[in-house]
């Protein structure tokens, strides 16, 4: 789940914060966008996958990453968002995205083509 990053006069972003168990203290780890959702980030740190939706354009923006790069997945104008992403499979070949135009029960995922290469 990303969190809501505010620092100095830089626009407001969600992002991933890396935190010391230690300490407690925290520092940005990953920038988002402001429209940013949910990232998917596997545990060295690689992003997966994120999910964005700007409520000014509509517009849904799903990525993946796909030979070393984040390549958008869906992209759709939409006065909700019309999916969620809410995992990936546990050798990271597909995410699991629920698709809210067939209601919750519904889940599709995106085949083995999206990698962690």
């Amino acid at each position: 789940m990303p969190g809501f990053i505010k620092a100095g006069g830089v626009k407001s972003t969600y992002g991933i914060m890396r935190v010391s168990l230690k300490s407690g203290r925290g520092r940005v780890f990953k920038k988002g966008r402001s429209s940013t959702r949910e990232w998917i980030v596997n545990e060295q740190g690689d992003v997966l996958a994120t999910e964005e939706y700007n409520n000014k354009s509509d517009r849904y923006v799903l990525r993946a990453k796909r030979a070393g790069k984040l390549e958008v997945l869906v992209d759709v104008k939409s006065d909700i968002p019309p999916m969620s992403l809410v995992g990936i499979r546990a050798d990271e070949r597909a995410l699991i995205v629920v698709n809210r135009a067939r209601g919750p029960e519904y889940k599709r995922t995106f085949g083995n083509r999206y990698s962690n290469g």
